[in-house]
């Protein structure tokens, strides 16, 4: 049998579990069965939208989760509140611009001028790179 000082010790140590910086609600757990299942990716979004509502709401967005979840919109034909999103990662986390700047310009149709070759996944179709084809 525990005696009450290990008892007392076990629960200060309880309390003592370090909480997360961020708000992440069910986070992980959707995203798992987003992998598993893709599918699934509409309510896979709707839980992206309670993770930002909840992170905005206490000041603790996650870095990330503003452009995953305007990715699933773009994905899913949203592109003005991609660019929402978009907007909103640059500007909680400026270290993103660059990217969100080029997510910004997929939402609105624009060829990446780097040459790469990014292809929002709505729509499937190449985005055409500015370089001849041989």
């Amino acid at each position: 049998m525990m005696r009450p000082t290990a008892i007392g010790a076990l629960l200060l140590l309880a309390g003592c579990v370090p909480q997360s910086h961020y708000v992440w609600d069910k986070y992980d757990t959707s995203l798992y069965n987003f992998y598993k299942d893709p599918a699934t990716a509409s309510a896979y979004t709707e839980q992206l939208a309670l993770v930002v509502h909840d992170g905005d709401a206490a000041g603790r967005t996650a870095p990330g989760v503003h452009a995953e979840y305007g990715y699933m919109l773009l994905t899913a034909g949203n592109g003005g509140g991609a660019i929402v999103q978009f907007e909103a990662e640059k500007r909680l986390w400026p270290e993103s611009t660059v990217l969100m700047d080029r997510m910004i310009g997929l939402a609105n149709g624009k060829p990446p001028t780097d040459g790469a070759n990014i292809q929002p996944a709505a729509t499937n179709q190449p985005v055409a790179t500015g370089k001849p084809t041989s």
